[in-house]
């Protein structure tokens, strides 16, 4: 009867050096993307969990519209909409996005590209879906229900934006990140640019100027109160944090146009909202 052979010294120490280089390797590889500027962020975010509450649990669909939710599986989008009528909108991040599922009808209008998805299509009574993930993003920005335009199919339709199981969303326009930031975002434009506005007409220009910032007034008759002001970019951009609440916004400094109508804008705890102050040029 043979006995099992023993492996020597040598080859148990030459066993036990490559096992230590290899945990060596993984150490320094792992240590190096730790150490990278952003590196522990990034291994911390790519995740599903840590959006706002806000955003969490599945809304009841009360009626037609657009709804979003995210869950330990991802996120969702659910679109109900009258046969014919135009649903349209945007998802944007600033990592990849993973497009889960999507129905039929959806997919026809439906395009993704690396951060962003896109759809247009024409509502058909019934809910449609769009499941995606995002797993390494700290920023998402949705704009649901834009204003209609001539190439999307059906007659337009002012819907309502519903965000997670508490109910509506602050605007049809929002970013949500990670760590949460309550607040809004916004730009300042300039326009029409022609007396007709069509396809061909130049887009609205960026306009500076400053935001005043007010409580919202609860009558008409009683004025809100002065929260702050915040200076645009050359681009006409602004963003600012802010408390849970109602404002209402009105561009100064816009020196040659006209005082614009001020715009009521809510804000909820964890999600950023996003408008647009448009200066009217008076071209008719």
């Amino acid at each position: 009867m043979r006995r099992s052979r023993r492996p020597s010294g040598k080859a148990v120490r030459r066993s036990a050096y490559v096992s230590a280089g290899i945990a060596t390797i993984v150490t320094i590889v792992t240590i190096m993307i730790l150490a990278s500027p952003g590196g522990s962020e990034r291994a911390a975010s790519c995740r599903q969990t840590g959006w706002p509450a806000t955003a969490s649990g599945s809304p009841p669909m009360v009626s037609d519209g657009y709804y979003a939710w995210d869950n330990a599986r991802g996120w969702h989008l659910r679109l109900k909409g009258a046969a014919g009528t135009s649903l349209h909108g945007r998802v944007t991040t600033n990592a990849r996005i993973g497009l889960s599922s999507a129905s039929t009808t959806v997919r026809k209008g439906l395009r993704t590209s690396g951060r962003a998805l896109s759809f247009s299509f024409a509502g058909t009574g019934a809910a449609e879906r769009i499941d995606f993930k995002a797993r390494c993003a700290s920023q998402l920005s949705f704009t649901l229900g834009t204003p209609s335009h001539p190439a999307r199919p059906g007659p337009p339709a002012d819907l309502p934006v519903f965000l997670g199981a508490r109910g509506r969303a602050p605007t049809p326009s929002f970013r949500l990140q990670r760590p949460a930031l309550t607040g809004l975002a916004g730009r300042i434009l300039i326009g029409p640019t022609c007396p007709v506005v069509t396809p061909s007409c130049a887009p609205a220009k960026a306009g500076q100027g400053t935001v005043r910032i007010e409580t919202a007034p609860r009558s008409r008759r009683g004025g809100g109160q002065l929260v702050k002001r915040v200076k645009s970019d050359q681009h006409g951009r602004f963003s600012t944090t802010l408390r849970a609440g109602s404002y209402m916004l009105v561009v100064e400094k816009a020196s040659g146009y006209p005082v614009p109508k001020p715009s009521v804008v809510d804000v909820q705890a964890g999600v950023v909202s996003q408008v647009t102050l448009t200066l009217d040029t008076g071209i008719r």
